[in-house]
This record gives C-alpha cells, sequence and structure tokens, in this order.
C-alpha cells in the first residue's frame, strides 16, 4: 500500500521593509495568489509518499524551511532530505499571498 501525505512547513509574513524574495524549494511549485485578506506571507507546505507510514513521516520530519533575512531581502529556503529507502517523491511549494501592485 502506498502512503502520501502533506504538512505545513511554515509561515512567513513579508513585512512592508521586505523589498526582494528568493525561494529555493525542491520539486514544488510556486505559486502567487493575490492577497484577499490578511497580511501578506509566504506559506510553505511539505509532502511526501512512499511505502509506508514511517519512511514518509521521517523524511518529513527531517525537511525544513529555512528563513534568512539580509536587510531589505528575504530567503526561504528548503532544506533535509530529498529522498530515503521507501520514499518515492518528496516536494517543498511555495504560496505566496501579496497584492498584485
Amino acid at each position: 500500500m502506498l502512503f502520501s501525505t502533506k504538512q505545513p512547513a511554515g509561515e512567513f509574513p513579508l513585512d512592508p521593509e521586505i523589498k526582494s524574495l528568493a525561494l529555493r524549494g525542491y520539486n514544488g511549485g510556486i505559486l502567487w495568489e493575490p492577497l484577499a485578506g490578511g497580511k501578506p506571507r509566504v506559506v510553505a507546505e511539505k509532502s511526501a509518499g512512499g511505502l509506508s507510514r514511517g519512511s514518509v513521516e521521517r523524511i518529513l520530519a527531517e525537511i525544513k524551511v529555512v528563513e534568512e533575512r539580509q536587510g531589505e531581502r528575504l530567503l526561504l529556503r528548503a532544506e533535509g532530505p530529498q529522498g530515503a529507502w521507501g520514499v518515492f517523491s518528496s516536494q517543498v511549494r511555495f504560496t505566496i499571498y501579496a497584492p498584485g501592485e
């Protein structure tokens, strides 16, 4: 039997002083959604699929999104294993909620 799951990997506010955004994930997409309420932010989601719940949960526990702020620049970087025995896919997806201006 195959098992897959998704988990939140973090929510990162886009404060007014942020003028540049860099995202480094793997295997997942980067999506922009118009802001329809709330504050501008980036939401990261990690997911994996594999042969067992245990192998998928282990790899998801090791995947992290690291936040680095350098003045007006925000870098979000996915770190962790991209594969392991019994895991056939893993990814980090970023969704940016911001005005279209």
